[in-house]
C-alpha cells in the first residue's frame, strides 16, 4: 500500500463519524480558526510583556531623563535591592484599566515625541514639575498599595503617620510626590 493511499485511509477513519464533506470542512475551519485565535493571543501577550518593560519605555529619549532620577529614588535603588518597573506605577492593576491606560499614554508618549520633544535634562527639568502633577493625577492607590499593603499595620510610625489617612479619597502620592523622580 502507497503512503498516499495509507493517508486516505487514515482520513477516512478519523472523519468516518461525519457523514458529509460539509461537516468535515466545518470541523476543519473550526481548528483552524482556533490556531489562529491562540496565535493571535500568543503574538498580543508578547507584545504587551515587551511594552511593559523599563528597556521598551526607554527607548524615547524623554524617559531617559526621568529614568535617571527614578534610579536614585526608593523604588530605583534600596538597601533590600529591590526595584520596580515603570507599569508597576504608571498602569492600574486591573487588566482592562492597564490596556486602556496603556492604550492612551502611548498614543500621546508617541505624540510627544514627535511633535513635541524634551530634547535635553534642562528642558526636563523646567517641564518636570507639570509633568510630575499629570503622572501623579493618574497613579491610584491600589498600585501602592500593591507593594505597601501594610502602610496602617506596620511599623509604629507607619501606623501613626498613616491613622488619619482615608484610602478611599487621599492619594499616597500627595504626601510622597518626590519619592519617585526626585531631583
Amino acid at each position: 500500500m502507497k503512503l498516499n493511499e495509507k493517508l486516505k485511509k487514515g482520513l477516512k477513519f478519523i472523519f468516518k463519524p461525519w457523514k458529509s464533506e460539509w461537516q468535515i470542512s466545518r470541523f476543519i475551519g473550526t481548528i483552524l480558526l482556533l490556531l489562529v485565535i491562540l496565535i493571535a493571543v500568543l503574538v498580543f501577550n508578547g507584545v504587551l510583556h515587551y511594552t511593559s518593560t523599563k528597556e521598551f519605555c526607554l527607548k524615547c529619549h524623554e524617559m531617559k531623563f526621568s529614568y535617571n532620577y527614578y534610579k536614585k529614588s526608593k523604588h530605583g535603588s534600596n538597601h533590600i535591592g529591590m526595584s520596580v518597573e515603570c507599569v508597576d506605577c504608571h498602569l492600574p492593576n486591573d487588566f482592562i484599566g492597564y490596556l486602556l491606560t496603556k492604550t492612551r499614554d502611548g498614543i500621546k508618549d508617541v505624540y510627544i515625541h514627535t511633535f513635541n520633544p524634551i530634547k535635553n535634562e534642562e528642558e526636563w527639568k523646567a517641564r518636570k514639575e507639570e509633568l510630575d502633577e499629570k503622572a501623579r493625577g493618574r497613579i491610584k492607590n491600589a498600585n501602592c498599595l500593591k507593594c505597601h499593603n501594610n502602610v496602617k499595620t506596620g511599623t509604629i510610625k507607619g501606623k501613626e503617620e498613616h491613622t488619619e489617612m482615608d484610602l478611599e479619597s487621599d492619594k499616597c502620592v500627595d504626601c510622597h510626590a518626590d519619592m519617585f523622580h526626585p531631583l
